[in-house]
């Protein structure tokens, strides 16, 4: 008898809630931790941390310049991550130690995937 099988109920609801809470951020990408725009004069800006194996999620608004700031430290880039590509807002952007900026104006609002330049690490631009 398989092990989940022989598992009592109660284990089975928790293993089920365990599966679910793992699935969610990812059924739900809107309510990830997304690193939302601020106005300062004309341009929005956003800012970012890089990390060695997940790219931000960004919000955004259409229409108005962005100046989208993302942090690197020199132990967080690697091989993989450490060129950005987004075909929708022609970034293609390969990180530096320190401050990396990234200027585009998203005229449509929509979903937009970014991926690192062999299409493994994602994010997501959010523009409303």
């Amino acid at each position: 008898v398989p092990l989940v099988l022989r598992a009592r109920p109660a284990r089975l609801v928790q293993l089920a809630l365990l599966v679910l809470l793992a699935c969610v951020p990812r059924l739900l990408p809107e309510q990830e931790n997304v690193d939302v725009a601020r106005m300062e004069g004309d341009v929005q800006v956003v800012e970012s941390q890089l990390l060695a194996w997940d790219y931000a999620d960004i919000r955004v608004a259409a229409g108005v310049p962005v100046r989208w700031v993302i942090h690197a430290n020199a132990d967080e880039i690697n091989g993989c991550n450490n060129q950005i590509l987004c075909h929708a807002f022609s970034i293609d952007l390969t990180f530096r130690p320190g401050e990396n900026v990234v200027e585009f104006t998203p005229t449509a609002p929509g979903t937009y995937p970014y991926s690192c330049w062999m299409g493994m690490i994602h994010g997501t631009i959010y523009v409303e």
